[in-house]
């Protein structure tokens, strides 16, 4: 029956779909955190896949852990409900201080830029300070 089988492809779809668009963790880094040696910091990398689109979309959230272990973590190590995404992120990195990023960035979702140009940015305290 026509019916049936259009049902079981909408079902399947529907499944399919839903499993497509879970998060994942794509990274993590742990460095310290310039402000407070006592402390560190764990920057997570998720990625979703933009069904609507066709591309993955990442975030980063960014949490704080306590180096004395027997403390607990300072904030709870879990996910928050929304990160900042990253668009045309190839690649980050945080200075072992813990102060600076360098991100390197596709210029293919710029309009200044053609779409073969990476920009390197270098950004401390969540300002950019220089753009290459």
């Amino acid at each position: 029956d026509m019916d049936v089988d259009a049902a079981a492809v909408e079902a399947e779809t529907s499944l399919f779909e839903s499993f497509a668009s879970l998060p994942f963790a794509a990274g993590a880094q742990l460095h310290r955190d310039p402000h407070d040696d006592a402390r560190l910091t764990l920057r997570v990398t998720t990625s979703q896949r933009d069904l609507v689109a066709n591309k993955a979309r990442r975030s980063v959230a960014t949490m704080t852990v306590d180096k004395d272990g027997t403390k607990g973590a300072s904030t709870a190590l879990r996910h928050p409900p929304f990160g900042t995404e990253e668009r045309g992120v190839i690649a980050s990195s945080v200075s072992p201080s813990g102060a600076k990023r360098m991100v390197i960035r596709s210029g293919k979702d710029d309009g200044e830029r053609g779409a073969t140009d990476l920009c390197v940015e270098i950004w401390e305290g969540g300002a950019l300070v220089s753009e290459i």
